[in-house]
């Protein structure tokens, strides 16, 4: 589903770098499996609400799936694990059910931008506390004191809950799968007298963001930014951290020798996570362009190595089944046989009996000797058009070596 560019989910990201907002337009959102499990998890979280069940009472059920690619498909069935982790959000909420409350409620957003609107996990009016929780399933630690994306369905849930007698803002992160210190569940308050404020900032930032010469400010918040891959801001930023100019073939990144201990610390634990982030989406960003024809001069795609594995078990079984070693519980992997006999052997069968399946492309520079191919579709990832021979007719002859 299509995020607005102003959602509350990415809305610290403008409110630390404004020019992320026009550098992100056009690009579409990209999900991928990590987000799809939060999302199949919330799901049996709002199930569980709802009709007053434990996530237990689903075990074994699917509640959502993630496409890949290459055209796999993982289904996310209810486990011990997911229980474990949404018994944490459905307990904690139904610590708040003795006021009002609602379940994934649509808020209006107005001072975001005309027509803004976000959905809140949950939210309730209890003992005086306007409540806003927020269920994270990721292990990527989500801090709630300021906490930009609550703090956005905080102030939309005041202007729904704005007749009732509350004094105080609670935003709380629930976030079982992450270690913190202070628990899974994490709280951030704020007197209600303080929101006009809050709110007035949030609208500035959305105003200097739609200008479009608003500045860009690289940073830890480009991890998730659609743009990464073609900001040079975040290239400057990700050159200056390394000391190195990428344009320069014979440039080294800095001697750790000359950093002391704290600048050490931090590029690791605050810097090179940053920098990886950028290294995976320029090559993300460079094969999706290949894939959809339009290749960075200089490189071309070509197949994976292939997978092999038996044309037909019971042939290579009769084959080779009388061979020490081939059988490990089962007979054993086309591989594992050619261990066992030694690749030049093994290569005198190899036709007969195994088959090799690329499981997509890779981008390799043009000079690469492997043969290029192209992709089936304009934006097909990983479908590639590769001819194969036609199998030889099999026997089940044993094999005899030496």
């Amino acid at each position: 589903m299509a995020h607005s560019p102003k959602s509350p989910s990415g809305f610290a990201r403008i409110i630390a770098c404004a020019g992320s907002l026009r550098m992100q337009k056009g690009i579409p959102d990209k999900e991928n499996v990590y987000a799809a499990k939060g999302t199949a998890a919330h799901a049996l979280g709002e199930k569980c609400l709802q009709v007053g069940a434990k996530p237990e009472d689903f075990m074994g059920q699917k509640f959502g799936e993630f496409k890949f690619d290459d055209g796999r498909v993982e289904e996310f069935i209810v486990d011990g694990e997911m229980c474990d982790a949404v018994n944490v959000y459905v307990d904690h909420c139904r610590t708040l059910t003795l006021g009002r409350y609602k379940i994934e409620q649509r808020v209006q957003l107005p001072f975001l931008g005309k027509d803004e609107s976000g959905t809140a996990d949950f939210i309730s009016v209890h003992e005086d506390i306007l409540h806003v929780v927020d269920y994270k399933n990721g292990i990527g630690l989500v801090e709630a004191f300021e906490n930009i994306q609550g703090l956005c369905y905080g102030l939309g849930a005041a202007i729904e809950m704005e007749n009732l007698p509350w004094k105080i803002l609670r935003i709380t992160i629930v976030q079982p799968n992450a270690f913190h210190p202070d628990g899974p569940v994490r709280s951030w308050d704020m007197p209600r007298e303080d929101l006009f404020d809050w709110k007035m900032d949030l609208a500035e930032a959305s105003v200097l963001a739609d200008d479009p010469n608003a500045p860009l400010n690289a940073g830890s918040h480009c991890g998730w930014c659609k743009a990464k891959a073609v900001c040079k801001e975040y290239k400057n930023y990700c050159e200056r951290t390394v000391r190195m100019d990428f344009e320069s073939p014979n440039a080294q990144p800095v001697n750790p020798d000359m950093l002391t201990d704290e600048e050490i610390y931090d590029l690791i634990f605050e810097k090179i996570p940053v920098i990886e982030k950028w290294c995976a989406a320029l090559k993300d960003y460079a094969q999706q362009r290949a894939e959809e024809k339009n290749p960075v001069e200089g490189t071309k795609l070509v197949a994976t190595r292939a997978t092999r594995k038996w044309k037909d078990a019971k042939a290579a079984e009769a084959a080779f089944g009388h061979l020490e070693g081939a059988y490990k519980k089962t007979f054993v992997t086309a591989p594992q046989m050619e261990k066992i006999i030694g690749k030049k052997e093994f290569a005198k069968y190899e036709s007969q009996y195994v088959e090799k399946t690329s499981t997509g492309v890779t981008l390799v520079p043009i000079s690469d000797k492997r043969e290029a191919v192209r992709p089936l579709g304009s934006s097909e990832f990983g479908a590639v058009a590769i001819e194969d021979k036609k199998p030889a007719k099999q026997t089940t002859t044993a094999i005899k070596l030496f």
